[in-house]
């Protein structure tokens, strides 16, 4: 067994073969002997123990703890022997052949091989969050700067949405931190060599091989065109580091990092600071530029730690809020499953909310008999993977690392797509049971012998779900007479019809009393298709009769809702010119032509307005001229759900479809209305809808 020795290299302890340990003592001295009369010798020779440790590190694993002499070996084959480029020097001076140029030919060579086939992987050595930004370096041969910045970009621009994708790529790339470094990847840093400010104009043209002058000039004119200039440059100066160290200012230059190159960059710099002087115009003309430097810099050093901290501070509330939103859909999600399984009820939600759920009445048992189980779970699933990934990435920004394994993840997403699939085999077929409507009619009579008939409403609940219309009609019968038209929707007529039957409404007589119930309710198992129901009370011309205030709720006429708030009970009757309210002082009639909502003919009378507010599915044509006309283009099926009226100096144009109908069909081409509006002149125009 080979005897272990323990070293530090560059602050790092690593335990090595003894044999290879020989090998890279000697390596070590010959480095030492070489650079150690250069200027700044301990900086140089600092940087290539910290680039020999990164070599080390990128070759152990947990399943390989100790450096070998094949791994000594690698490393001088990597980074070069001294001996190389000294002959190499010796080479130089006797044939005077450019060394640079040979060099830059060999690198160009290799760089040109056929490299092996990369798989994409998340680099854990190199990561920040999760490593993805560090795979897609890795595999693209890029420097880490752009996969961030764009990663950055595209979250700001979803409003956060891309972090769903982010977490979907840490649970299905693999992690590896076996990731070795591509050794001539050229990285953008800020250039403190040949800075003026910051150094970012120098850095962005080393990276992009370009004069500074023009990098210079594009930002220059940038900030004079919409001070972008400024701003992007800000941002560079904080995105990117600052090449310090040999190592960063030869991956600036895009040179892989070997003894060989360190040399040169170091005598490159050398003869740089041997240069002419700057004259004095340049001095002159960059002076405001440096001095802006020297003082943000400044600013830089004391306010560099408390931005750290608040950088930090910054990254856990970030990863909070993220986790608090995923925590909150995956509480609502189960409260929701739980009431569609009806194990949660709506009287329970009191418990979390003051809000008074009794308002919140719906059919939920019509609504769960309407889903199959499976669809119910696959729905679930569905929202609820994607809010479990949310909490999990919150949790995994405060944490700096992944909080679960491979194993969960994988499964999750499995279930994922296993829930779209059902749920888009099982929602076309839910879609298609209510693709034709159904009606079921009933009549009846109510004889009040002379008494004055009192209608009033009785509470039955689902008071959220809005789908009776009582429209009160004059007739010249004797008699009372109420039309019950049950409506709903199904894959056919016959099966719509049948679905509105599987609904209950009752209207009770005691004596003169005419009590309606204030909703429908639904029969036991009957499956939610939108049944809804439509009432004319015909009552005789001239009948006196009394309204109570809950009733006008319910209650249509011509068109319209009245809502009524009043404690007394009034008494009416319809007339021809309207419903006449004989009990008030006012002798208030409603309906009248004159009233607000007029009846639809071609030409409609209105006058007098200045603006324009529109809803509904329109095509609209407004003309100049010295009269008012409203004219109207479609089907008469189409033009009975449009309600015009004059409001002020507005025209205001309404689309009711059968007042307060819960249910209401796509609209097509086809219930598109053509309104032409010709007035003398337009002040406002507002309009709300498609068209």
């Amino acid at each position: 067994m080979k005897k272990n020795i323990s070293i530090n290299i560059s602050g790092i302890i690593f335990h090595i073969e003894e044999d290879g340990y020989e090998t890279l003592r000697k390596y070590l001295d010959s480095i030492n002997s070489y650079f150690g009369s250069f200027e700044d010798s301990s900086e140089i020779l600092a940087d290539i123990e910290s680039r020999i440790a990164e070599i080390f590190l990128s070759r152990l694993n947990d399943g390989k703890q100790v450096v070998t002499a094949e791994d000594v070996s690698a490393l001088i084959g990597t980074m070069g022997n001294v001996n190389d480029f000294k002959a190499a020097e010796e080479q130089e001076f006797t044939t005077g052949a450019p060394k640079q140029e040979s060099k830059q030919k060999e690198y160009s060579h290799s760089s040109s091989a056929t490299s092996p086939h990369k798989k994409l992987f998340r680099d854990e050595k190199r990561k920040i969050v999760g490593g993805i930004c560090a795979g897609l370096t890795y595999y693209f041969n890029i420097d880490s700067v752009w996969p961030r910045l764009i990663f950055a970009l595209l979250t700001l621009g979803t409003y956060g949405g891309f972090l769903i994708v982010y977490a979907i790529l840490w649970i299905a790339i693999p992690a590896s931190a076996e990731l070795e470094e591509e050794a001539a990847v050229k990285k953008m840093y800020r250039n403190p060599e040949n800075k003026v400010v910051g150094g970012v104009a120098s850095g962005v043209a080393a990276y992009f091989g370009i004069d500074s002058t023009i990098i210079r000039v594009v930002f220059v004119g940038l900030t004079f065109a919409a001070f972008l200039g400024v701003l992007l440059y800000i941002i560079l100066w904080i995105a990117l580091p600052e090449a310090k160290t040999i190592t960063e200012k030869m991956e600036m230059q895009g040179e892989p990092v070997t003894l060989s190159n360190i040399e040169s960059s170091i005598k490159k710099g050398i003869n740089e600071k041997e240069g002419p002087e700057e004259s004095t115009l340049a001095k002159i003309v960059l002076f405001p530029f440096r001095l802006i430097a020297m003082i943000i810099n400044a600013i830089a050093r004391l306010l560099g730690p408390l931005f750290k901290t608040l950088i930090d501070v910054l990254r856990v509330l970030i990863g909070v809020s993220i986790s608090l939103t995923g925590v909150c859909m995956i509480f609502a999600l189960i409260i929701g499953f739980g009431t569609m399984l009806g194990i949660v009820h709506t009287t329970e939600w009191s418990l979390f909310s003051e809000y008074p759920v009794n308002n919140f009445n719906m059919p939920l048992d019509a609504i769960r008999n309407m889903f199959p189980l499976w669809t119910v779970i696959a729905a679930f699933l569905t929202a609820f993977i994607p809010a479990l990934f949310i909490t999990m990435l919150g949790n995994s920004i405060i944490a700096k690392r992944i909080t679960f394994n491979a194993y969960v993840g994988w499964t999750l997403f499995v279930l994922f797509f296993i829930s779209i699939a059902i749920m888009g085999i099982t929602i076309p077929r839910i879609v298609f049971a209510f693709a034709e409507d159904g009606e079921h009619k009933t009549e009846r009579t109510f004889v009040t012998n002379g008494k004055t008939p009192i209608l009033k409403v009785r509470e039955t609940g689902l008071d959220g779900y809005h789908v009776i219309d009582l429209n009160l009609i004059g007739t010249d019968d004797k008699e009372i007479k109420l039309v019950e038209r049950f409506q709903s929707q199904g894959s056919s007529r016959k099966i719509a019809a049948e679905n509105a039957q599987m609904i209950e409404y009752n209207v009770e007589q005691a004596d003169s009393t005419i009590t309606f119930d204030s909703n429908i309710t639904f029969k036991k198992d009957a499956k939610f298709r939108a049944q809804r129901l439509k009432m004319d009370l015909y009552i005789p011309y001239n009948q006196p009769f009394v309204i109570e205030e809950e009733l006008w709720r319910l209650i249509h006429y011509k068109g319209n809702y009245y809502d009524f708030d009043r404690n007394d009970k009034e008494t009416w009757k319809i007339t021809t010119e309207g419903l006449q309210c004989i009990s008030c002082s006012n002798n208030l009639v409603l309906g009248r032509s004159e009233e607000s909502s007029l009846p639809v003919n071609d030409e409609l009378g209105l006058s007098d307005f200045n603006s324009v507010d529109l809803t509904g599915i329109l095509d609209v044509h407004l003309e100049r001229g010295d009269n008012y006309a409203v004219r109207m283009d479609g089907a008469e099926s189409i033009k009975k759900h449009y309600r015009f009226s004059v409001d002020g100096e507005t025209l205001v144009v309404k689309y009711e479809n059968d007042g307060h109908s819960f249910w209401k069909r796509n609209f097509s081409d086809n219930s598109k209305l053509k309104i032409t509006i010709t007035m003398p002149s337009l002040r406002k125009l507002e309009a709300k809808g498609a068209g």
